[in-house]
């Protein structure tokens, strides 16, 4: 208990750079091995129980209200959502046109589906441990705010290496930038999620969706 105690609130320098590389380099990078998926599940439990553990307080439980957000933010992500739709589109209808709106033509149910699964489980949970764990746990350790913020770019691009296609992440180090900057520009997790969410589902749904490993996309 006192260790978890000293982990949770004053963890030396030399502990925290140590958990940095272990969740996440070599967490991600492990994941994009042959290892067997025994060894693989049992790191991301193991993972996810220790930042539970050393990243929740009972100040996780208080009630949470939302900010207004800024116009800027909801010009920027109008206008992004709408040139990543037109992209997309054009994308798909020239290189792969039968997979083009395949989910939400053939499968409506199960695309609402996996629109809200995304959403409420896999967007919270990346943004939680990436943007709300990360910035909060490494900021002592990183004093440098641009610095830190290139390496959770970097980070967030890296634990999508198990996909193993270039132009992820690429993509997802675009995004990670975007996500990073809405949560420190907006402080807020909610509005990170929002866009991360919307950006995600609209990719999805023009039928970019086995690439970034959403079920039953292709």
């Amino acid at each position: 208990m006192q260790l978890l105690k000293k982990l949770k609130k004053s963890p030396s320098k030399e502990i925290l750079g140590l958990e940095l590389f272990l969740l996440f380099f070599f967490l991600p990078i492990l994941l994009a091995t042959s290892v067997a998926s025994i060894i693989k599940i049992s790191c991301v439990v193991l993972a996810l129980l220790y930042v539970l553990l050393v990243g929740v307080s009972k100040h996780s439980f208080k009630k949470v209200n939302i900010p207004r957000p800024s116009i800027a933010y909801l010009v920027r992500v109008i206008g992004l959502s709408i040139l990543l739709f037109i992209i997309g589109f054009f994308v798909m209808k020239t290189t792969r046109p039968e997979a083009l709106f395949n989910m939400p033509k053939n499968n409506i149910k199960f695309w609402i589906q996996i629109l809200m699964i995304y959403a409420f489980f896999s967007v919270f949970t990346q943004e939680l441990l990436y943007r709300r764990y990360f910035f909060n746990r490494y900021q002592s350790l990183i004093q440098n705010k641009n610095l830190l913020f290139f390496i959770n770019v970097i980070c967030f691009s890296l634990c999508h290496i198990f996909l193993h296609t270039t132009w992820v992440l690429i993509a997802t180090a675009i995004g990670g930038a975007l996500f990073a900057y809405t949560y420190k520009k907006e402080k807020s997790l909610f509005w990170t999620c929002v866009e991360h969410a919307l950006y995600g589902n609209i990719l999805f749904s023009i039928g970019i969706g086995a690439e970034l490993a959403f079920p039953a996309a292709s």
